[in-house]
């Protein structure tokens, strides 16, 4: 396992938006080791694309690491993390007395995904590898209705399982799917697709509908 953070010269952590020391640690033995140290930068990012370009030299140098420790991280940064599949912790004082800790949880969370997905019982739409492009994913909650076209009640996914969220659902299969159109039936448009639909190359619009639901459509830009 490896654990990415940014510290201070000090060793604490420090706020996303500041300036430290990029930091990935790996799990060797019973042992963190420290294998790559690098300089990052203030957060100067005024727009999505400038805020985008930052998190991408972070997941550049922490490589394959899917744990990232700061002090602090604004809503917006932490939800384009997430939807690459990288949790985010935030931590107080020195990060590495925290990594036993975090690496509990993320195991425990892993466990608790597998052994929901491996019940035959399971509905959920669930992925150890949830936010990760898989040209197999077909999860049961959408329906294939013609080539090309798909439906999700994605009201009634989240009102069943609630440990998911918008996000953990549709990233993998905007990622993974080659689609035409897909229809979201959902109590509102989720906020993220605002600024997320530019990087995916995703445009939506929304219909009215006598259900009382919010029907998002959703198809590759042209």
């Amino acid at each position: 396992m490896k654990i990415a953070v940014l510290v201070d010269e000090n060793g604490n952590a420090v706020s996303y938006s500041n300036s430290g020391f990029l930091k990935l640690y790996s799990l060797k033995g019973s042992h963190w080791q420290s294998i790559k140290k690098v300089t990052l930068g203030a957060d100067n990012g005024t727009n999505i694309s400038e805020i985008r370009d930052r998190i991408h030299l972070v997941m550049e140098e922490i490589e394959d690491c899917k744990v990232f420790i700061v002090e602090t991280m604004k809503s917006l940064p932490i939800a384009i993390f997430d939807g690459y599949g990288i949790t985010v912790w935030n931590h107080k004082g020195i990060p590495n007395e925290a990594f036993n800790f975090v690496k509990e949880q993320e195991e425990n969370k892993v466990l608790k995904t597998k052994s929901c997905c491996d019940s035959p019982r399971c509905n959920s739409t669930c992925s150890p590898n949830a936010g990760e492009p898989d040209s197999n994913y077909s999860p049961v909650a959408f329906q294939n209705v013609s080539e090309g076209f798909y439906t999700i009640n994605l009201a009634k996914v989240l009102a069943t399982d609630r440990t998911l969220n918008s996000k953990q659902i549709l990233i993998p299969f905007f990622q993974g799917i080659a689609f035409q159109k897909l229809e979201i039936i959902c109590d509102h448009v989720p906020k993220w697709f605002e600024m997320e639909f530019g990087f995916l190359n995703l445009q939506f619009e929304t219909e009215e509908s006598k259900d009382g639901l919010c029907h998002a459509i959703v198809h590759p830009k042209e």
